[in-house]
């Protein structure tokens, strides 16, 4: 079972993804819910979202300057007044 991440961290298992060889394209998705892990708002979780792949797209960029990368987003909301 993998642990929860902290917002605005980039875990040790993506790491070396983001640091390929030249030419391979790198898709990075954060995931992050709503109320969980980021703000409730959509404004912010958008905010914090573009914080996270900002950042992973300096450490692929610093590895290989030039190396094609695509942004994105998973957003999901998580209700903690409910019990399974």
């Amino acid at each position: 079972m993998r642990n929860w991440l902290s917002p605005l961290v980039i875990s040790g298992d993506s790491l070396p993804c983001l640091c390929a060889d030249a030419g391979v394209l790198i898709i990075f998705m954060p995931y992050m819910m709503m109320g969980g892990t980021a703000p409730m708002a959509f404004a912010g979780e958008l905010a914090q979202c573009y914080a996270e792949v900002l950042a992973g797209l300096v450490i692929h960029q610093n590895y290989v300057f030039g190396a094609p990368f695509i942004i994105g987003c998973m957003p999901a909301t998580v209700d903690i007044t409910k019990r399974p």
